[in-house]
This record gives C-alpha cells, sequence and structure tokens, in this order.
C-alpha cells in the first residue's frame, strides 16, 4: 500500500514539474520557413532550399532556366525562419534572418552570383556571401532596446498583422526591411550600403 502511495505521488510529481514547464517552452520550435518577394520582372531567379536541417542551399539561374548548381548559404543556420528578396536588376539578393535563433550578429545578408569557369558540375554561377549586417547596423538605441527576446526566437522586425512579410523591393538593386518600431532601413545591393535611415515615428 506504501508502495503504491509513492508510486502515485511521483507520477503526480512528474506530472507537475511537466506542466510547469510546459509554457516555459511554448515558443520553442524546432521547425523553419521562408517566404520570397520578388520583383516580377527579375532577370534572374533565386531557389532555396533546407538541407537535412543542417542548412540552406541556394541557386542563382536566369529566370528561364530550369537547372544550376546548388551552393551552401554561409551564415544561415539549420533552425532559421528566412525572407529572401529578389530585386529586378541586380546579381545581388538579400536573405533575411526574421525570427529564429537569438543572435544579433549576421541578420541581414547579402548574397551575389558568381560565375566560375573552372567549376564542374551543374551549370550556372556559384553563390558569394558578400555582406553581412548586425542589427547594431540596422537599428537605432531606441530600437535595439525594444527587440525581445524568447527562448529560440528574436522579434526584431515589425510585426505586421496583414501576414505579409516586412520587407518590399524599392528598386532594381534596392530591398527596404520595416524594423521594431515601424522605422524603414533601405538597402543598396550594388553598394553594399544602408541608403537611408529616417526617423522612427513618434507615438
Amino acid at each position: 500500500m506504501l508502495a503504491r502511495r509513492v508510486m502515485i505521488g511521483m507520477v503526480l510529481g512528474a506530472m507537475a514539474v511537466i506542466g510547469t514547464a510546459a509554457p516555459a517552452f511554448a515558443d520553442d520550435c524546432a521547425g523553419s520557413s521562408l517566404k520570397m518577394v520578388r520583383s516580377e520582372d527579375a532577370a534572374y531567379r533565386v531557389d532555396i532550399r533546407t538541407v537535412a536541417r543542417e542548412g540552406w542551399e541556394a541557386r542563382f539561374v536566369p529566370v528561364h532556366e530550369p537547372d544550376g548548381a546548388y551552393t551552401r548559404l554561409a551564415e544561415v543556420p539549420g533552425h532559421a525562419h528566412l525572407i529572401v528578396a529578389v530585386p529586378g536588376k541586380s546579381t545581388r539578393f538579400v536573405v533575411i534572418r526574421a525570427g529564429a535563433e537569438r543572435e544579433t550578429t549576421s541578420r541581414v545578408l547579402v548574397y551575389e552570383a558568381v560565375w566560375n569557369p573552372l567549376k564542374k558540375g551543374p551549370p550556372g554561377p556559384e553563390v558569394k556571401l558578400v555582406k553581412a549586417f548586425d542589427l547594431k547596423d540596422l537599428l537605432t538605441e531606441a530600437e535595439l532596446a525594444q527587440v525581445r527576446a524568447s527562448i529560440s526566437h528574436l522579434h526584431w522586425l515589425f510585426p505586421r498583422t496583414d501576414g505579409k512579410p516586412p520587407v518590399r523591393l524599392t528598386g532594381d538593386d534596392r530591398v527596404e526591411v520595416q524594423v521594431i518600431g515601424g522605422r524603414a532601413v533601405e538597402l543598396a545591393l550594388d553598394h553594399l550600403e544602408l541608403v537611408k535611415t529616417p526617423s522612427a515615428p513618434k507615438p
């Protein structure tokens, strides 16, 4: 009888521990996601795929060509929520690490298509990382103070309620990112620079 009571107590105790621990891991997702923002008249197509939860690969090919070589995307971890922006004319594109993971470095990544005539394998260019922007490059001190971290995510982009990504194309080589607080940061891909950082709207 005593043994039975001890066993029941252990089970109830374990259930209590599980019940109290579960909410802390509510946002600890293991999945990944991808959203594409493309120009309708883009000269090139970017295809993105995961690699066995270890990372991501991309290929950059002329829009009417079906095949091309995939290249591992440097600085993109396996667990990622990505927004990929492909402007109309540039041979560069942007990968925005939106929410997954908690580090503040390498959140906006600019990749370039590089043709290597000595490369073996499928035709097409390789993809090379040419610029990585950290949050300190993109956000003001006031915005950095608004960034929220949870167990497995970092919330630094503007939380839109219409389901659309807070990213849009603003020119042949321009990508605009709406950061927390509502301010827009525009990137010039061909020059690898921040074009404008207007003040955040007043409350």
